[in-house]
């Protein structure tokens, strides 16, 4: 997609993803890169899944930003295979979710969130430690840090913040 001006490349952003979009420009303008994923409308009406990477590379006497380097993905095959994944991973009965090398919840489907006594959405970006921090002194915090170094674990205890057993 290309446009003349920012007006009109705004304009063509998905209506859910403008603020998105206009928060991410004011950080660029503001010094730093940005890494942007939205949606467009395509000539043709379609609608097409981009991820940019940009950085301001010269301003002028003022400091307001000249030229912009950067990069523009169109990523709507892989967009459309995430959410068939996710729709595959929802529908299972087990819980399932994954973690970041950061502990942060990826992804969490509905059965683990059920599990967990969360709403799925609401852990996606939270670190696991903060959401449930006695776990990380318990059988939880050992097996998955193993798993973080790449061992595999499977292992049953019992978590008393959700009074529960779990089978991992």
């Amino acid at each position: 997609l290309l446009v003349g001006d920012a007006d009109e490349w705004i304009d063509a952003v998905h209506p859910e993803d403008r603020a998105d979009v206009v928060s991410g420009l004011t950080s660029l303008y503001g010094g730093e890169p940005t890494e942007l994923t939205y949606r467009v409308a395509a000539p043709g009406g379609a609608e097409r899944w981009l991820t940019t990477h940009s950085d301001v590379i010269a301003r002028d006497g003022e400091g307001r930003p000249m030229h912009v380097a950067g990069s523009v993905v169109d990523i709507t095959e892989l967009q459309h295979t995430n959410t068939q994944l996710r729709m595959l991973l929802d529908s299972m009965g087990d819980g399932y979710f994954t973690l970041t090398p950061e502990w942060v919840f990826g992804f969490v489907n509905r059965r683990a969130g059920e599990m967990l006594g969360w709403d799925p959405d609401q852990l996606v970006g939270t670190n696991v430690w903060e959401a449930f921090p006695d776990a990380s002194q318990s059988a939880f915090g050992e097996q998955y840090g193993r798993a973080m170094d790449g061992e595999e674990v499977e292992f049953e205890a019992f978590y008393a913040g959700l009074e529960a057993w779990y089978e991992v």
